[in-house]
């Protein structure tokens, strides 16, 4: 009791402490009671999440194996890159404010915020208008880009399926009208030409009147007719096969 008498004034605190301590526990018993009915369907849930855990970290056990050489490399790397994300800081900041700034039409969300909803424009039917040079002109009640896409496209099945085995030749006309079939020199650009004379010498050998040449017919026929089209092929395009750009 000696020994108690002299502590006597940090005893007076203590119990002091405890009394409020277990007076606020007191207020919150609704709140505590809730919290201790609460806590064992989480423990279940957290001890199903840990044994789940432990498969995952064995898992993980060869990527980490795999790693450690990697990451030793990795240190200079990020030393370099914490003096970039410093200097990089106030582009950040510029950038969050260019996305977001307080006020009206000033940011970028604002910006997205204007534009109309994709399903408006792609699948709904309603009135539109359109506005080149600002000024609105109305055309009426129209379906919107998909239906609309999905129309054409089928309507135009048929010209696509004439024109795709064409893609080639179409091609290569491209490639050969856009150059001269030139090249750089040590002296600069150059060009190549050349003269035939088989329209003056052999007319006869010119092909001529040529107007349904099949697809690839600039080619020669090849040995194993694998460049020559069907019957029905040619049919269906309307193409005839002696029309070739090279004599069989």
């Amino acid at each position: 009791m000696t020994a108690l008498a002299e502590r006597r004034d940090d005893l007076a605190g203590l119990i002091g402490n405890l009394n409020d301590t277990t007076r606020a526990l007191g207020s919150q018993k609704e709140a505590l009671a809730e919290s201790i009915g609460r806590l064992p369907p989480f423990m279940r849930r957290a001890n199903t999440t840990f044994v789940n855990l432990r498969s995952t970290l064995d898992a993980v056990d060869p990527l980490v194996e795999a790693s450690k050489p990697v990451a030793k490399r990795l240190g200079p790397f990020l030393s370099q890159a914490r003096a970039f994300a410093a200097d990089a800081e106030p582009t950040v900041k510029d950038l969050s404010l260019t996305i977001r700034r307080s006020g009206r039409a000033n940011d970028l969300i604002n910006l997205m915020q204007t534009f109309p909803p994709l399903a408006r424009i792609a699948t709904e039917t309603r009135g539109r208008s359109y506005a080149p040079g600002g000024k609105k002109y109305d055309v009426g009640e129209t379906r919107g880009a998909f239906p609309e896409s999905v129309e054409a496209l089928r309507g135009g099945a048929k010209e696509f399926s004439f024109a795709r085995p064409y893609t080639t030749d179409f091609l290569g006309w491209f490639d050969d009208f856009s150059t001269t079939g030139g090249g750089f020199g040590a002296l600069g650009a150059t060009a190549r030409g050349f003269i035939t004379m088989s329209a003056v010498f052999h007319p006869a050998s010119l092909a001529t009147k040529q107007y349904k040449r099949c697809p690839g017919s600039a080619e020669a026929p090849a040995k194993d007719g694998s460049n020559v089209l069907s019957a029905e092929e040619r049919e269906r395009l309307d193409c005839d096969e002696s029309d070739r750009g090279t004599p069989r």
